[in-house]
């Protein structure tokens, strides 16, 4: 027969385990804010152009990267409306693939990008995209907004606005 300290740990793992088992049971639960009802937090209507991009599938991720909505798949004329889960602020709009209703061509293996803070109409073109993608490399909207108008010639108080 082993001795006591040897036949101790053994018999102390079902006691474990059904501690562990139980507290699952329990809920001993995650602090999380989950709202009760799983309504969204927020809606955002847009629309992907260069021109209309029909059939691209749109998202809204996080500044982190994460994804805050399900896909969802533009019209003909580009338009989406997507619903969303947790906090906007520093989110960006993605999109890819579709068919530029213009020229016919796939926009199959490209994306496009749009930061939402002051981007109320949900616009997500390849300016844009210039935007989001230096604000990724750590510049604020405002400056990515004006070396993206300087490089351009355009007025930066447009560049997340509806060309149409």
């Amino acid at each position: 027969m082993l001795p006591f300290h040897a036949r101790a740990p053994r018999a102390l793992i079902p006691s474990l385990l059904f501690l562990f088992l139980l507290q699952g049971c329990l809920g001993g639960g995650s602090d999380s804010q989950e709202r009760p009802d799983n309504r969204p937090d927020g809606t955002v209507n847009g629309q992907v152009l260069d021109p209309p991009i029909s059939g691209a599938l749109v998202k809204l991720v996080s500044a982190e990267g994460d994804a805050l909505s399900s896909l969802v798949r533009t019209d003909d004329d580009g338009r989406f409306s997507l619903q969303y889960r947790g906090t906007a602020t520093g989110a960006r709009l993605v999109a890819t693939g579709g068919r530029d209703s213009g020229t016919g061509l796939s926009f199959q293996g490209l994306s496009l990008s749009a930061p939402l803070t002051d981007n109320p109409d949900g616009i997500v073109t390849p300016v844009t995209t210039l935007v989001a993608h230096l604000m990724a490399q750590g510049f604020s909207l405002d400056s990515a907004r004006q070396r993206v108008a300087a490089r351009l010639g355009l007025d930066a108080s447009v560049l997340l606005a509806s060309p149409q």
